[in-house]
């Protein structure tokens, strides 16, 4: 059995610090209550003396008595069966639909605030319930003075009453508002209260308000318990207004805030087993709230529910689904709740069957690929490779290619061109196996145009083979770009997107230029001369949309390197204007290659506006949603813009920061460490950075 005594302490009808609470009492009998009842008004007695009453309330208050109540009952271990509760106003965000949802509309801040409390003390506290199945409410009367001014009273509570001093009052009808706030909330969320609707177990729920006598002893037997509510109101009020926290030994305390309303959300989810909307729900908590005052109270509260309990096998899968849906999403916030999903998922990978730990694994790759986070990878492609090996499956046969060709990009990210290059040669050779079983099936399974002559799969090997080869500055990726684009036929975007890497080859490459490279160039440039090339770019309304980001970048490293002669200056410093008026705040990759490239081409004609270019392509690789790759060609350019040992320190460092062998060997950390000449340093750095990553 439970027993709430609430009262509340404040002015609701003004901009005031309010505060509804009381104390909550567990036992088994109301011979135990009144029992306690008894021993609190000996201590009442002993510490205010016979007329203790009137020194509680009023401005005959004794603050130094209140202060003795809260140490010598409240946090007492002789009373500890009391506990105190309460509620104070935050910041709730709601869509004002009419003056009854209005918290300035008559009374109803009291109202509401009360209805929140009541709610979600008795119904969603994780354990204040179990095995409980009566809960009595003993309420305070409240009362609202009568004024002109305010005709919200009058529309809603009719004509006022007289009060015992003759002044106009309204009597609240806070029992009934209650009343009707748990019926709501147990009509339309039942599984708020747990087990089956058999009569043994229903919940039965009474409410009795009580006129708080504060001019003499009173007949009610937990009078003394309603003094308590009082007390615990006005403390709680009064240590908020001079920003002192609240220092009961225990509490449930909660807040008419956005964060209570979202911490129901959740435990709503919670008693529902519905795993991935109780993670979306705590993830918004955690991102809303994370600086709330209120959160460390409601966290005591998060920390009781058993989440293992919700969390089996079945919904761990849903929740890799819904991880999944959110990989391509650019926006941080989703980004975060991807990796959120994905640690959860980590911390109960066991649960899972090998086939579903291999989709987790090859999930995480993707994720930290597209999240530009790369030293974990190692670690997933191994276990992921360990399961493939284990099962031997067709299915995880397609599924492991599937990751290697995911840890082959990882490995490029980090600039370990060579083990890219080693993957994505098993690839091609698994692939060529695959596609001559399929070819000699032909016969058999296919008609004679099938897409078996062009296997797109082996053209996406064929792509990634020859951005690898580039890379490594290997003539022989140009051979690999062509072969990619004869199978790729069928896949005009992947054709397409290969086709630019083989221009970027070509750009810097001493390959003599075929006619078939340079239809592709025409197609893929949307022109055949440098003048109708540019165009492109100085017409369009927006560049940095619809692809051509990707497409300036080909174009400018292409000028750059290969056909500078070709330039029309004057056009080239129209699109250096243009290019150099965007913001760069939201700006992210290629941006940064194409403002410094383009500053380097431009520099020659105008000093001033190429260095400008390139500074900011520094500025965009700061920008927060930067990957690695790009922070560290953002640090190579801005140690070619300054040309000093500063910015190679900051290199050096960037790199050692990161953990990472490879990366620590492949950029030769300790020999640059021991050379003096900064020339020298500088040309070692940049040639680091090749093909498509400067």
């Amino acid at each position: 059995m439970i027993s709430l005594f609430i009262d509340e302490s404040g002015q609701f009808e003004k901009v005031d610090t309010v505060v509804i609470g009381g104390v909550m009492i567990k036992h088994n009998s109301s011979y135990q209550l009144d029992k306690l009842a008894t021993k609190v008004k000996q201590k009442m007695v002993q510490l205010y003396g016979e007329d203790y009453f009137k020194k509680i309330h009023g401005e005959d208050r004794d603050l130094d008595l209140r202060e003795d109540t809260v140490h010598q009952i409240i946090n007492s271990s002789e009373f500890e069966q009391i506990v105190p509760f309460y509620t104070e106003k935050g910041r709730l965000s709601k869509k004002i639909l009419s003056n009854i949802n209005d918290d300035n509309t008559a009374s109803m801040l009291y109202f509401n605030m009360l209805n929140s409390l009541v709610t979600t003390l008795t119904l969603y506290h994780p354990s204040l319930l179990k095995n409980e199945r009566e809960i009595k409410i003993y309420l305070a009367s409240r009362v609202a003075l009568y004024s002109d001014s305010r005709k919200d009273f009058k529309n809603l509570h009719g004509e006022p009453s007289i009060g015992k001093k003759g002044d106009k009052i309204y009597h609240l009808n806070n029992e009934t508002s209650l009343l009707m706030g748990l019926n709501y909330e147990l009509n339309t969320f039942s599984y708020l209260h747990e087990g089956d609707s058999s009569p043994s177990n229903q919940l039965h729920i009474s409410i009795e308000k009580i006129t708080i006598n504060y001019e003499k002893s009173s007949k009610f037997p937990y009078m003394d318990l309603m003094f308590l509510a009082d007390i615990v109101c006005n403390y709680v009020r009064y240590r908020r207004i001079d920003n002192y926290k609240v220092p009961f030994h225990k509490k449930i305390a909660f807040a008419y805030d956005d964060i209570n309303e979202q911490y129901k959300e959740i435990y709503r989810s919670y008693l529902r087993r519905d795993l991935p909307t109780f993670l979306l729900e705590w993830f918004r908590y955690l991102s809303a709230f994370n600086q709330s005052s209120f959160k460390e109270q409601y966290d005591s509260y998060l920390e009781l529910l058993d989440i293992d309990s919700i969390a089996d096998s079945k919904s761990l899968e849903k929740v890799i689904y819904l991880a999944e849906s959110t990989i391509e999403e650019k926006d941080s916030s989703k980004r975060k709740l991807e990796q959120f999903l994905l640690d959860f998922i980590e911390e109960r990978i066991k649960l899972l069957n090998p086939l579903k730990q291999f989709k987790y694994y090859d999930l995480r790759i993707r994720a930290n690929n597209h999240l530009g986070v790369f030293e974990e990878n190692e670690k997933y492609y191994q276990k992921a490779l360990s399961i493939s090996e284990k099962l031997g499956t067709w299915e995880i046969l397609d599924q492991k290619r599937m990751v290697m060709n995911r840890f082959a990009v990882s490995c490029s990210n980090i600039f370990d061109f060579k083990r890219a290059l080693s993957i994505s040669e098993q690839l091609i050779e698994s692939q060529l196996a695959l596609h001559e079983t399929l070819v000699t099936s032909n016969v058999f399974l296919f008609d004679k145009e099938t897409m078996i002559e062009r296997d797109i799969i082996l053209g996406k090997y064929y792509s990634s083979k020859g951005q690898y080869l580039a890379f490594l500055q290997r003539e022989d990726a140009y051979e690999y770009f062509h072969k990619a684009i004869y199978y790729l036929q069928d896949d005009p975007i992947d054709k397409a997107i290969t086709v630019s890497y083989l221009i970027h080859f070509l750009a810097e490459s001493p390959q003599t230029m075929q006619p078939k490279d340079q239809e592709l160039i025409n197609e893929y440039l949307n022109g055949d001369d440098f003048d109708s090339r540019i165009n492109v770019f100085l017409e369009a309304r927006d560049i940095t949309k619809n692809g051509l980001p990707f497409q300036f970048y080909t174009f400018i490293k292409l000028y750059r390197y290969r056909l500078k002669s070709s330039i029309n200056p004057y056009k080239l410093n129209q699109l250096a204007q243009k290019v150099a008026s965007l913001s760069t705040q939201d700006l992210t990759h290629p941006w940064p290659l194409i403002f410094y490239n383009l500053g380097e081409l431009i520099e020659t004609n105008d000093r001033k506006l190429g260095i400008q270019l390139k500074r900011k392509a520094v500025k965009i690789t700061e920008n927060k949603d930067s990957k690695l790759t790009m922070q560290m060609i953002g640090k190579m350019f801005e140690i070619k813009v300054n040309q000093d040992e500063s910015s190679i320190s900051n290199f050096v460092e960037f790199v050692e920061k990161q953990g990472n062998q490879h990366l620590y060997d492949y950029f030769e950390i300790e020999n640059l460490k021991n050379l003096s000449n900064i020339e020298e340093k500088i040309k070692r750095i940049s040639s680091k950075f090749t093909f498509m990553y400067h």
